[in-house]
């Protein structure tokens, strides 16, 4: 029993152009190959822009000459700063309106860890027996 299998145009993509245009027809029977055709398509040249001639360099502007700094002024002597003592001084409570955080983790609980620690590992010995291979 044969059969044909018609011409395929290859479809069209922007900017790409394929390397076979139409993959012929085939007419194929039962001892006929598998057959497959792979189209690659290829990247369409693009011309670039001519690009622009550059500006001629200007030449920069030329700055005047340095000044001279004048002569420093004399310093002025520093006055001490007078401490001001104040009597009427009050007592400010620092611990009026400060929240304290839980303390957690300040007693000891070794203990029932322990205890915890003992009962996993027993459970787990359990299951070892009962998957302990048995001789006959």
């Amino acid at each position: 029993m044969e059969s044909s299998i018609a011409s395929v145009v290859s479809p069209a993509i922007a900017n790409m152009t394929p390397d076979t245009a139409t993959v012929a027809a085939m007419t194929v029977d039962e001892n006929t190959a598998d057959s497959e055709v792979t189209v690659t398509y290829h990247a369409d040249p693009v011309t670039p822009d001519t690009p622009s001639t550059p500006d001629t360099p200007t030449t920069p502007d030329r700055t005047s000459t340095p000044v001279t700094p004048a002569a420093p002024s004399q310093p002025t002597a520093v006055q001490p700063a007078v401490p001001v003592n104040t009597s009427n001084k009050t007592a400010v409570d620092t611990t009026t309106g400060q929240k304290t955080l839980p303390q957690t983790g300040n007693q000891e609980s070794a203990g029932i860890l322990a205890v915890f620690g003992l009962g996993l590992s027993s459970l787990a010995l359990s299951f070892t027996g009962l998957f302990k291979k048995r001789h006959n």
